[in-house]
């Protein structure tokens, strides 16, 4: 009789455990989100000729300011214009043959879909877009996207999503808090009713 008891009690409190910590990690994913820091977007000083493409981009530097970089556009009669980001104003200057391309993508595709960390998601420009170019810095603790993008008005913006380790170690950190507090609070509501339905037994005999 006591052993079934035991098993019946440790059930009770189990089933309460597991339904505490299951209502606590939909609770903490709910109020906390996935781990995805907002972009932030700067608007480039635009060139007075209709712009087709961008032909290049010269990365300065992996840190979230884009300051520095050279962005190279063509426009619809073929020349090819070159701006040192808040810098200097548009130049025209002889496309470079040599230029190496391969690491960058195109980084505002509407069919993209979002990925698993959100580093590499479509930036929400909400204008159609001509032409984009991106280049993602992987470092040890963090990521940071750079996308440079044209968009169908002509104008050109560089938008920046960047992200790190500490704070998605926080993310899931007080994630697992809510479960945790779920968990025992839990434990102590299955405790209760155990001690509810023995008080009930005693008083009834």
């Amino acid at each position: 009789m006591k052993l079934k008891s035991l098993l019946l009690n440790s059930a009770v409190i189990c089933a309460f455990s597991l339904l505490g910590y299951g209502l606590g990690r939909s609770i903490g994913n709910s109020s906390i989100g996935e781990y995805n820091p907002p972009w932030t977007h700067y608007l480039i000083h635009s060139l007075s000729k209709e712009i087709v493409n961008i032909v290049h981009v010269d990365i300065q530097s992996d840190l979230e300011d884009p300051t520095g970089d050279v962005l190279y556009v063509a426009t619809k009669n073929g020349n090819v214009y070159s701006n040192t980001l808040f810098q200097s104003d548009w130049l025209l200057v002889n496309p470079v043959p040599t230029w190496d391309n391969s690491y960058i993508t195109k980084c505002a595709q509407k069919s993209s879909t979002p990925t698993d960390s959100h580093m590499w998601d479509s930036p929400p420009v909400g204008k159609m877009v001509i032409d984009s170019a991106g280049v993602r810095f992987e470092r040890p603790i963090s990521t940071i996207t750079r996308c440079y993008v044209l968009i169908s008005d002509g104008s050109l913006e560089v938008w920046i999503h960047s992200g790190d380790a500490v704070g998605l170690i926080m993310s899931e950190f007080w994630k697992t808090v809510y479960a945790l507090f779920g968990t025992v609070l839990g434990i102590i509501i299955g405790v209760i009713i155990i001690r509810l339905k023995k008080r009930s037994e005693i008083s009834s005999t």
